[in-house]
Order: C-alpha cells, then structure tokens, then sequence
C-alpha cells in the first residue's frame, strides 16, 4: 500500500511517496528497463535507486510535471544518503505509521519499502529482512524507530531529492497511440450517449490488465519450472576457484525477464590467483563488479525458467498442506507459513512462505500440494558449519507466494 506525505525542505515543496514496489534490474539499459516494467505492471511513474547494481521502484500514482511540488521517492533518498553502506530502519511518520527502510550499497532492496500500523508488525519484518540480509546494519540499535524528520536532514541538498524523484512513465507509440486514444474517445462517447455506460470504476486499464496478464501466466507455471533453474545454477556455481571463495549468492524473480537475476559474492584468500586470472579462468570478466580489493561481485545474466504448466490438483483443505509441511520441518532449520497473513500485494495477495535449510533440500517443496511461486532465494556458503538434517554449509533461504485463498 502506498502513502503520501507533505512537507516542505529548504524552500522546495515535497510530496513524500512510501510504500513502492521495487524490482530488481540488470545494469544495461536502466532507464528503458525502468520505463517497460512500469508499463507492463500498470505504474505511472518510476525511480531508480543503486549505481552499480540497480532497483526500480514503481508507483501507482502519477508524478505531476507541472506541480511545483517534488515528488521524491523516500526509500530511494534513503538509499542514496546511505549509498556506501548496507543499513535498514524503521522509522515514525508524522502520520503514526511506521516505515520499514533497507537499502544496500545504494539500492532499496525488494522488500525494503514498507508501511506499517503496528511498531510490532514493522519489528517482526524487519527481523525477517535482516535474516535474509545479514549483511545489513540497523541504524538504530538503541532505539525501537527514529523520527521521520532525521531522515530528510541527512539529504545535504536538493539534489539529493531530485536523485530520488519519480519520473513519469511515457507514453506509448506517440502518433499511432494518439489515433486509438482519439478512436476509443469516440467510441465511449457513442457508448455513453446510447445509455450502455458501464461502471469503469473497479476495470483495469490497459497497462493493468497486461500486467496482470503477465503475472497470471507466471503464476501458472509450475514450481519446478521456476525454482529449478536456480537450484541447477546453484550446484553449478563453483564454491572454490583458484583461491577464491564463494560467500553468498542472491536470485530474485524479475516480472519482466520472466526469469531470475543472479549475483554472486566471492573473496580473495590469501596466495589466491590475481582478479585478472580468476575471471578469465571462470569467463566471469562481462560479469564482474569490484566491491573492494579483495572481494569482486559476479552479475550474471538472467536464468530462464522452464515452460512446465501447474496442472490443478484435486481439492486440498488446508490441513492436508499443513501437513506436508509439518513433514518437510525435519530437513529445515526454519519453516515459517501462517494461513492467509504476511500478504504478497504484488504476487495477487498470495501468503508467503520463508524456508532456511541445507541446499540439498532445495527440491522437497516443489511438489507441495498447493501453488507456491518461488520469487526470492539465496545461498550461503558457511565454510565451519557442521551438517546435520537441518543445516549444511550450503544454506539455502527460500521466499515463496502460497496460493491459499481458496483452500477448505
């Protein structure tokens, strides 16, 4: 849900946008990646937080050009404050709800832009964000929140708030859109005069509906079909190379690609092969972004998942999914799933569902008997961990959408 705030910072009127949903994107082509998500998901206007690896985030309401007031995305002025560190926070609104806030290295991370009712709510997601990115800081230790107004006065100027302004979507084809606007203009007047006017209130506009067109056919696709090219990717990714170590590696589904965007972590040991001999090694040189003398980040081209449809099953209650899942506890170090809460907006108001496990038990919960669209998974390599059933050095977080609203 998003929010709106008024304000005002050194003489420039603001309107503060909260709430936005962000999507990871690849580096080449930033803006007209920025400006055909916003089109496909139905959003009106768009910002872009990072430098090197990037997120747009998208809102729904419509960045007025000819309004003296700035409309500055706030989760993307956090980020550019904090571009050389990895930190999230909650913070107060003059309005009494609480803003969840993560940012890493510039970039407002997926769930990183959330409004909440409850302190408790915004602690409880916090702490779940926190698990998945533990190399995120919390700027606030000490306290439960900090006043929205510390926010804004770390912005040193005015460009910091132009840098986290939304942009307008553009239009489609110009002259050839502006010929069918002018013919549907015609057509809903005669519709109009003849008395068939039906109530648009509740209808989708173009944009919406192919967004929506788009997710219903990534949400038909199998768990198998999704997850499974990144579990493949994962065994395949080298975990030790010329001295080199893998740390962690992060894939998030992208609407757009139809497909996952993959990073990975690597560091240097001592008496390892030079960068340059490394990546020429691996083929990793288009690929490779320095993070600091002895660390380098691999952005991977996007993975393609499968053509595999889900086929509907024969009706399960919810205790039977329950169970399965009870049954799957022993080979995971944490299973969290509460029926029809934590609710996924962008994934059709899906539950979601968060495992952290051995790698190796990647692919117990591709045949649940409910859909589950796996968008989120990351992998650690934890080199002194002792394995057991639950924990290996391989630990994999999974973060799922559960198709639980129809369940007996």
């Amino acid at each position: 849900m998003e929010y709106q705030l008024p304000d005002k910072q050194r003489g420039q009127e603001v309107v503060w946008f909260f709430g936005l949903r962000w999507h990871a994107v690849l580096e080449v082509n930033v803006k007209q990646q920025a400006q055909r998500l916003a089109k496909e998901m139905g959003a009106l206007s768009w910002v872009l937080s990072g430098q090197t690896i990037r997120s747009v985030g998208l809102s729904s309401q419509k960045a007025q050009s000819r309004s003296k007031a700035l409309h500055v995305a706030a989760a993307a002025l956090f980020a550019a404050v904090y571009q050389e560190q990895s930190v999230a926070a909650i913070f107060k609104l003059p309005t009494g709800l609480f803003w969840f806030v993560a940012a890493q290295k510039g970039r407002v991370l997926v769930q990183g832009d959330h409004c909440f009712e409850a302190i408790e709510a915004a602690q409880n997601f916090m702490k779940t964000v926190l698990a998945d990115h533990p190399q995120l800081g919390c700027l606030h230790t000490q306290e439960k929140y900090l006043n929205w107004s510390f926010l804004p006065a770390k912005a040193l100027s005015n460009a910091f708030l132009k840098q986290a302004a939304l942009k307008k979507r553009k239009s489609l084809l110009w002259g050839f859109s502006l010929s069918i606007l002018v013919a549907v203009s015609i057509l809903s007047v005669l519709i109009n005069w003849a008395g068939k006017e039906e109530s648009t209130e509740n209808s989708l506009q173009p944009t919406d509906l192919f967004a929506s067109k788009k997710i219903e056919k990534i949400l038909n696709k199998h768990p198998k079909a999704v997850l499974g090219p990144v579990l493949k990717f994962y065994y395949q990714l080298p975990v030790h190379a010329l001295g080199w170590k893998l740390k962690e590696s992060d894939c998030q589904f992208s609407i757009q690609e139809e497909g996952w965007l993959c990073d990975a972590q690597y560091q240097r040991a001592d008496k390892a092969a030079e960068i340059d001999y490394f990546l020429e090694y691996l083929n990793w040189q288009p690929y490779a972004q320095v993070a600091s003398l002895n660390e380098v980040q691999i952005v991977f081209p996007s993975i393609s998942i499968e053509n595999k449809q889900w086929e509907a099953q024969t009706p399960v209650t919810l205790f039977q999914f329950l169970s399965q899942l009870q049954k799957m506890q022993i080979a995971f170090q944490q299973l969290n799933y509460s029926y029809q809460e934590n609710k996924l907006n962008h994934w059709q108001n899906r539950s979601q569902i968060r495992l952290k496990g051995p790698l190796r038990s990647g692919t117990l919960p591709l045949d649940l008997p409910l859909h589950v669209h796996w968008y989120d998974a990351k992998l650690k390599f934890i080199n002194h961990m002792k394995p057991d059933l639950k924990k290996s050095q391989f630990e994999l977080t999974l973060l799922g959408a559960v198709n639980d609203q129809q369940v007996d």
